[in-house]
């Protein structure tokens, strides 16, 4: 078996915001064939948008988000990498020592825009491999729609399902005692 399967996370609070995590694994064909569309200027983002909905008519808040995103966050090593690697023929997925979750999360009150426009501008907007930023982000509306856009490296079209499905979990799980958002 390859050490990324291998991987487990290991994780602890820093504080509220950050989550400290331990580094690296390899790459396979796959996430290399996809880093290198990236580096000639194909982006390769996967996006999947859906919309939640309660019995009581509730609106999603932004400190239920970021304690959903922390526990998926945790419990999935893919989404705490960047690229390593200076651009050679040997990139790897570096661990990020910290994930600030406001980092990756655009909460917004404007609805004004259609679902597929904000699928669309996402699918426009890179990822860089110069940032502390891991491979993927989510965009919250006041509406209850939930974009989840990644790094084709990271996850293909099938994990769309699995993220929103582990949201959904994060979402209906009860605040465990003292857990910050």
């Amino acid at each position: 078996r390859s050490k990324r399967f291998e991987m487990l996370v290991s994780a602890m609070l820093d504080s509220s915001r950050y989550l400290v995590l331990n580094p690296g694994f390899l790459l396979g064909l796959m996430e290399r064939y996809h880093i290198s569309l990236t580096e000639v200027g194909f982006d390769t983002c996967v996006v999947a948008p859906a919309k939640y909905s309660t019995s009581s008519g509730a609106i999603l808040d932004r400190g239920t988000v970021l304690r959903a995103l922390k526990g998926i966050v945790l419990a999935h090593p893919a989404l705490c990498v960047q690229i390593g690697g200076s651009h050679d023929k040997k990139p790897y997925f570096a661990r990020l020592p910290r994930i600030d979750l406001n980092d990756v999360l655009n909460y917004t009150t404007d609805v004004t825009e259609s679902v597929e426009q904000v699928v669309n501008a996402e699918l426009q907007r890179p990822f860089s491999r110069s940032t502390t930023k891991p491979l993927w982000r989510v965009t919250v509306r006041s509406d209850n729609v939930v974009v989840f856009a990644w790094h084709h490296s990271i996850a293909d079209g099938g994990c769309a399902h699995s993220f929103h499905a582990a949201f959904l979990t994060a979402l209906n799980t009860k605040p465990e005692a003292g857990d910050a958002d």
